[in-house]
């Protein structure tokens, strides 16, 4: 399988967490292949200097390293060599004209500056001067040997014989750039120099190599944000924090402007800082966020789109290739067999690892958590018990310092924030059970390039909630649409606003667009980290830990609250205008997940189509491992395992909902009733034996048949409460503390109630009116 976008992956050895030209040109390393994305940073019409500012663990620091040494007329590498492993990547065979005009003809100078961490100004010019000494010794090396004769000089493509010839011509611009690299090299205390000494090496240099190769120089800059947050999270004085961020900015303005020797500059970074102390030294940089919502890559578009993260097809290759080439399947695993398994394993990642969004490419999934999971697979024999849960990856590489430094006076927003993100999550991904048949609900008989373009695109009905009032969009509108106020909140103090909080975590990859308008926790794996980072903060401001308790409550499913659960399946459902009269059953079951899913707050798991007796359940909600919710020992609250059968109105009158007369919505109300009864009569009637079995930890059993009109319902529940017997057998008989009614209930747990019976009690039908009435251990509940 070749991927359809021009990526390729190669090697069988999984490493995870390296990076650099070794990694890159190691056989036998497994590596995807991003090389394409040179062309995208160097073609003309992008800016002479762009800023990408990407998450921790996007793969930026290996991609520069394959940009440098692509470029790079001065490499510890011979050229024939690089050369040879060049051509093996995507961009010899995609763009094989661009790649002989530009390969091995630049000097290229790699700033790495994620290690800054400076507390005075002259720290930081201390730790500037190291930075252009590592970036220029190469180069410095490379002088000597021209002026030494040049016989063994390695100059590519160029002609040797040529480049000497300049040497000699150049020979004291070259010496006087040797001294002054020497002189910094050999200083020992950076208080008797100017900042200008030190910012001048690298322009002076780059003017030497355009009159030796008639070409202008690169310069790479590693993390360039590093300093401005380190020194945000360890510097108290604020005049003094200035002067430090003044240091850099001062020293990268005369890098990257007024430099008429740079034919491109490249930063990279997490954190928008360009105005923290910077003013307009840096104002010719074009800067790219990851989530920045530009329509194509390359040509017209976002230069970074192909060269940080992994895209689906990426990942559809890589997990294509280890299965084939690494993967040690079981003898009796035919090619069905492992087709299967590979759809699954892709399935997982989508699940787990994806969740960002960068141009138009909608699944964008962090390479290191990827790389990381791959090694894992090799403990694993037996596909079926593969499982993502509980990892770990991009949460393990490093806490967010700048998190740890936030002190703010807006807490009571902050909380409100956080809450309703992590609600939203738990909503968005209901659909995504830790056990059932939907796991696998992308996976497919073939895994090919359309089958991978097909789970791809494949998205999930949208969430029933979008949160409490307009937070939202209040959220949506602080990280998409309001320009950033963490360079200004840098420069001024030691307070970050509740705001200002929400755009780092923004930029830090904690938050992503997930749709127009809409922004969301990326991934499970993104939830774990954001959820520990939250309550770091609560218990430094003594907010709540508990997050979301009012949206959990509301739900009224882990108190049994039947009347209060009905409640919120109307206002949720209210809001939905994709639903419609042909919306398919099986899509109402996972619009019900969706809106089940924050009972996970509540220590519930849910399991879709779980295998029970003779048939499968649509839904199952119960305390995860039997355990009841919250803290086990201390909990007041009963412990209760949910069984919903839902079906979808087959009855007539489909359509006309809002200008039906009286006689037909009872007649539509009629025909849901029977249909919920049914269910609840399909449940007993199929696996009433297991699911009693599954539920034998809990206090009660709610069986619920849940029809659903378009975005209106009808839902019957019968409670059980779980009873130990003399013998100790255990039975579930209907809970005898209900009171009267209980007689609603045959010996074979259907109803013994038709829709007539309930018209009195009722009322007439009115439209988007839930009409409500329990009959001891039976609940009824209409909005039809």
């Amino acid at each position: 399988m070749s991927a359809s976008s021009p990526s390729k992956v190669r090697g069988q050895t999984v490493t995870a967490g390296d990076s650099g030209w070794s990694l890159i040109s190691d056989d036998e390393a497994m590596v995807v292949d991003k090389s394409v994305a040179i062309y995208d940073i160097m073609r003309k019409g992008c800016s002479s200097v762009i800023a990408g500012l990407y998450p921790r663990r996007m793969g930026k620091t290996t991609f520069l390293d394959l940009l440098k040494n692509f470029l790079a007329v001065v490499s510890n590498t011979p050229y024939g060599e690089r050369r040879t492993k060049y051509e093996r990547f995507a961009i010899y065979v995609h763009q094989r004209a661009f790649f002989d005009e530009h390969f091995g003809r630049y000097a290229v100078f790699k700033l790495d500056l994620k290690d800054d961490k400076p507390e005075t100004r002259d720290e930081a010019a201390e730790r500037l001067r190291k930075a252009v000494v590592d970036a220029t010794a190469d180069h410095i090396d490379f002088l000597r040997s021209l002026l030494a004769g040049g016989e063994d000089v390695d100059v590519g493509a160029y002609d040797r014989s040529i480049i000497a010839e300049k040497a000699r011509r150049y020979e004291r611009d070259i010496t006087v750039i040797i001294d002054s690299f020497e002189f910094l090299e050999g200083l020992k205390e950076t208080k008797a120099i100017r900042l200008t000494r030190i910012g001048a090496l690298l322009p002076e240099l780059m003017k030497v190599f355009f009159r030796l190769f008639g070409r202008k120089s690169v310069l790479i800059v590693d993390e360039y944000d590093a300093p401005f947050v380190k020194t945000f999270c360890r510097v108290a004085d604020v005049d003094l924090r200035n002067d430090i961020h003044a240091t850099y900015s001062e020293f990268l303005s005369g890098c990257l402007k007024s430099n008429d020797y740079l034919e491109k500059g490249v930063l990279v970074g997490v954190f928008d800082v360009k105005c923290a102390g910077m003013g307009s030294g840096l104002n010719n940089v074009q800067y790219y966020l990851a989530h920045t919502g530009i329509a194509d890559a390359g040509e017209t578009g976002h230069p970074f789109q192909r060269a940080f993260g992994f895209t689906g097809q990426d990942v559809g290759c890589l997990v294509d290739h280890y299965v084939d080439t690494t993967w040690k399947p079981r003898p009796d695993d035919d090619d069905h067999a492992i087709t299967k398994f590979k759809a699954h394993l892709f399935a997982g990642f989508l699940r787990h690892f994806d969740g960002y969004r960068i141009g138009n490419v909608p699944r964008i999934f962090c390479p290191y958590a990827v790389m990381k999971f791959v090694q894992t697979l090799g403990s694993v024999r037996e596909p079926e018990k593969l499982r993502f849960e509980g990892f770990r990856f991009w949460a393990e590489t490093g806490n967010l310092q700048m998190i740890d430094a936030i002190m703010t006076d807006s807490t009571t927003d902050l909380e409100s924030y956080v809450s309703n993100l992590t609600v939203l999550f738990h909503w968005r991904c209901g659909n995504q059970p830790s056990v059932g048949e939907l796991v696998e609900m992308h996976a497919a008989d073939t895994f090919n390039d359309d089958s991978i373009d097909n789970m791809i695109r494949e998205q999930p009905p949208p969430h029933p909630f979008q949160g409490e009032g307009t937070i939202g969009a209040e959220i949506a509108r602080i990280c998409m649409v309001e320009p950033s106020s963490l360079s200004d909140e840098l420069a001024t103090g030691k307070h970050l606003s509740a705001r200002t909080a929400i755009q780092l975590l923004y930029q830090a990859g904690y938050l992503a667009p997930v749709a127009a308008g809409e922004v969301a926790i990326p991934s499970m794996e993104v939830l774990q980290d954001f959820s520990r980072l939250y309550e770091h903060i609560a218990r430094k401001f003594r907010l709540r830990t508990r997050i979301a308790a009012t949206y959990v409550d509301a739900l009224g499913i882990t108190d049994g609250n039947m009347g209060m659960f009905a409640g919120t399946i109307r206002v949720m459902y209210h809001e939905i205008p994709e639903q419609s009269e042909n919306t398919p059953e099986k899509d109402c079951q996972i619009r019900f997940g969706l809106f089940l899913g924050p009972a996970r707050l509540h220590g519930y798991t849910i399991d879709f189509e779980f295998a029970t007796g003779n048939g499968r359940s649509d839904v199952q909600v119960h305390p995860l491992h039997g355990n009841p919710p919250g803290n086990a020992a201390t909990s007041q609250r009963p412990n209760i395992h949910y069984v919903f059968e839902l079906k979808s109105y087959d009855g007539p009158l489909r359509r006309n909902r809002v200008r039906m007369t009286e006689n037909n919505r009872r007649r539509v109300a009629k025909r849901a009733w029977k249909q919920s009864k049914d269910a609840l009569a399909q449940v007993y009637d199929l696996y009433h034996h297991s699911i009693t079995e599954k539920a034998r930890g809990c206090d009660y059993l709610f069986i619920v048949g849940l029809t659903f009109w378009v975005n209106r319902f009808c839902m019957i529940s019968t409670r059980r409460r779980r009873t130990v017997e003399a013998n100790g057998d255990i039975t579930w008989p209907v809970d005898s503390s209900a009171g009267d009614g209980n007689n609603v209930v045959n010996r074979d747990g259907t109803i013994a109630l038709d829709y007539t019976d309930l018209e009195d009690v009722l009322g007439d039908p009115e439209q988007n009116i839930l009409r409500t009435y329990e009959y001891g251990a039976t609940f009824v509940a209409l909005n039809i």
